[in-house]
C-alpha cells in the first residue's frame, strides 16, 4: 500500500489555532508539544472536526459497551471518512483563538494580605 498523504484532525480550536502559533510564543509545557507537532507535521494536513464527528468523544460521554460495540460510528469513523473524496468538515484556515492570547501567555501572580483583629489585647505576651 502506497501511502500518499496524511490527515490529522483535532475538535480542539484552541489547540489548532496554537499549532499556527510560533511555539516559543507558548508557554513552555504547550510550547514543546507543539514545537513537537510542528516538526513532524505540515499545518495543511491538520483538520477541524466538530465535536459531533469525532468518534473518539464516544468514550467520553458514558456510552453503555454493548451500544459501543455495535456503534458504526464508533468503529468506521465519521462518514466524511469513508467518501472517496474526503470532504472536510472544517479548514484550519478558518481557526482563530478563541482565547485572547494576551490572557494565555499572561504572568500570573497573586497577593494575599491577612489581618487579624485582637479581640484582647492585654494578653499579648
Amino acid at each position: 500500500m502506497d501511502i500518499t498523504s496524511v490527515s490529522y484532525y483535532s475538535d480542539s480550536t484552541i489547540v489548532l489555532s496554537w499549532m499556527r502559533k510560533e511555539s516559543r510564543d507558548l508557554k513552555t509545557f504547550v510550547a514543546i508539544r507543539v514545537a513537537i507537532t510542528q516538526e513532524s507535521t505540515e499545518m495543511n494536513q491538520w483538520h477541524h472536526v466538530p465535536s459531533e464527528q469525532n468518534p473518539a468523544d464516544v468514550i467520553s460521554r458514558a456510552l453503555d459497551p454493548t451500544r459501543m460495540q455495535q456503534s458504526d460510528f464508533w468503529w468506521f469513523g465519521p462518514t466524511f471518512l469513508q467518501e472517496l473524496v474526503v470532504n472536510f468538515p472544517g479548514d484550519c484556515d478558518d481557526i482563530h483563538d478563541p482565547l485572547d492570547s494576551s490572557v494565555q501567555n499572561r504572568d500570573v501572580s497573586s497577593e494575599r494580605l491577612y489581618l487579624t483583629e485582637l479581640k484582647n489585647s492585654t494578653n499579648c505576651v
